[in-house]
């Protein structure tokens, strides 16, 4: 239900989006969604898109709604709360078929943390976060694998809404309403940007460039759009890098927000990962030179 689009994707209307929930079929020939699965929830339960539908859908058990609100995925699915100012939020694991392990917790209490968490990612060892809430300068946090112990990684910018790891170069790529889409080394600094052409008319809007990942069959960014269930993809090749190539609403994807969204990111054993790195650094100049990534090169 969407339409691709060219090199004039920053100016997109903004009753693209709308059109795209309301013309339903009209697109659904040209939008071909994710190549992966790309897990999404919405904290009463977890949807599998693949392709131009929901492949699988199962629901949260074990604490449900806001505490099970936020996923990661390798090699198993692990929710945890969006609040943090609580710790009798309980979640869980669950096999990439969605069926419980039984192995539960509850999600540590930080109460340096102003309001809430959106999304979540793995490295397959690690848990990541963005702090959504705060106005100037929000925390990305490192967790393990069952999301305890949390550590603040750097402060990025306001009201942060999603994260994906990119394993090609042991990145954080984050987005917020603002509306930029941005690459992040563990470290704080920016290595990319983009203007994804999604803005919010408010900060802190739910549903406005949430549950961000990214598809490893493609490298490719994906965002659901705001709260009809629209996804949006991005580029991330040298020559068309920060495109936005297409946007639609999958089939049997219901209206709502999801704020956490992940794809199964396997991490590449170490002659695979020379291998890529070998490959940007190939295809560094192509990025650089596109006048989208407008990198200030800066830790925050």
């Amino acid at each position: 239900m969407a339409i691709s689009v060219g090199k004039a994707s920053s100016k997109i209307p903004v009753a693209l989006s709308l059109a795209s929930f309301l013309t339903g079929a009209a697109w659904a020939d040209i939008f071909t969604g994710p190549v992966s699965k790309y897990y999404l929830d919405n904290g009463g339960g977890i949807y599998v898109v693949r392709g131009t539908s929901v492949v699988e859908s199962f629901p949260t058990a074990y604490g449900g709604g806001y505490g099970e609100g936020v996923l990661a995925v390798s090699e198993t699915i692990r929710t945890r709360a969006r609040y943090t100012f609580s710790e009798d939020l309980q979640a869980g694991e669950y096999t990439l078929s969605g069926n419980p392990t039984g192995h539960s917790y509850f999600t540590p209490r930080i109460p340096e943390l102003f309001y809430s968490i959106y999304d979540g990612t793995s490295d397959g060892l690690n848990n990541y976060f963005v702090e959504h809430g705060q106005f100037f300068f929000s925390g990305v946090y490192r967790t393990d694998y069952y999301w305890q112990n949390p550590e603040l990684l750097f402060t990025a910018g306001p009201y942060l809404t999603g994260i994906a790891y990119d394993p090609t170069n042991n990145s954080l790529w984050i987005s917020s309403p603002g509306p930029w889409i941005q690459d992040y080394s563990m470290d704080g600094t920016l290595l990319a940007e983009f203007d994804s052409g999604n803005p919010s008319d408010f900060g802190y809007y739910l549903g406005k460039n949430t549950g961000l990942g990214l598809d490893p069959a493609d490298h490719t960014l994906w965002i659901t759009s705001d709260l009809t269930s629209v996804l949006r993809q991005y580029s991330l090749d040298g020559a068309t890098f920060g495109e936005l190539l297409q946007i639609g609403r999958p089939d049997g994807l219901p209206p709502g927000a999801f704020d956490s969204g992940e794809f199964q990111e396997p991490v590449p054993e170490p002659a695979t990962f020379l291998l890529l790195l070998a490959v940007i650094a190939a295809t560094g100049f192509q990025i650089q030179s596109s006048p989208r990534r407008r990198v200030q090169h800066r830790k925050l």
